[in-house]
């Protein structure tokens, strides 16, 4: 005698607003997760390492959309007093955000960013210059702040924001912040594309045939076994099992 047991799978992922004081992470290895409405601290703290200027992993110039003076779009001064953070997206949608936008902590300096695709040898493949980054910008105007968004925060100039990013659940992204002017100030990051993401890291996607189960997203899994049998399912916060 069998039994088939159908069960509804719901992964749950933190989401929560968090704020950083003085962030020491000038090395791409040394790199925090952050995610909405933070704050973290800036200073002249040291350089970090990233492929000169005009090359594959950190062009003057290239096909992927970038913005900044004269044509120019990446780190020309390299990882200048540099902070490096990891964006974990939480749900598809478009991923848009902005440094140092808006009435609080407004841009204090030129901040220029690159932003790379992010896997554990992103760190080893931006050095070794084989990674492109798909996203950059090398400041126009030194104010209003900068980001990615498709339309930029009240206030602030479209030279410095290249358009917003299509992302799905799961997917990371690193970014390499460059406190060019050698402020000594906290800069706000806020996200508000439809994309969230979560201050924490987010495991890979469960996948269950041809179904990826993500955060908000379900999916129905049939267990067939022996009369008797009892299920454990790992990890908890599972609805289910329920027996049909």
């Amino acid at each position: 005698m069998k039994k088939i047991i159908s069960i509804s799978l719901l992964l749950l992922l933190g989401f929560s607003e968090t704020s950083l004081s003085q962030v020491t992470a000038t090395q791409c290895n040394q790199a925090v997760n952050i995610c909405s409405n933070a704050s973290f601290g800036i200073s002249p703290s040291g350089n970090g390492t990233l492929p000169p200027s005009g090359s594959f992993g950190n062009p003057s110039n290239a096909t992927f959309p970038m913005t900044g003076v004269g044509g120019f779009g990446c780190l020309l001064s390299g990882a200048l007093n540099s902070t490096w953070m990891v964006i974990n997206i939480q749900t598809t949608g478009t991923l848009e955000f902005s440094f140092g936008a808006g009435p609080v902590n407004p841009q204090a300096g030129c901040y220029d960013w690159i932003m790379y695709p992010f896997t554990t040898n992103t760190c080893a493949q931006i050095t070794g210059n084989l990674v492109a980054p798909i996203r950059c910008n090398w400041n126009s105007t030194c104010s209003g702040g900068t980001g990615c968004a498709n339309t930029p925060p009240a206030g602030s100039n479209a030279a410095d924001f290249p358009p917003g990013l299509a992302v799905t659940c799961g997917q990371k992204f690193i970014v390499c912040f460059s406190n060019y002017s050698s402020v000594n100030t906290n800069v706000n990051l806020n996200f508000f594309g439809s994309a969230q993401v979560s201050c924490n890291p987010i495991p890979n996607p469960l996948t269950l045939g041809n179904q990826t189960i993500c955060q908000g997203n379900s999916a129905n899994l049939t267990v067939t076994g022996s009369a008797g049998n009892t299920y454990t399912w790992q990890p908890g916060n599972l609805n289910g099992p329920t027996q049909t």
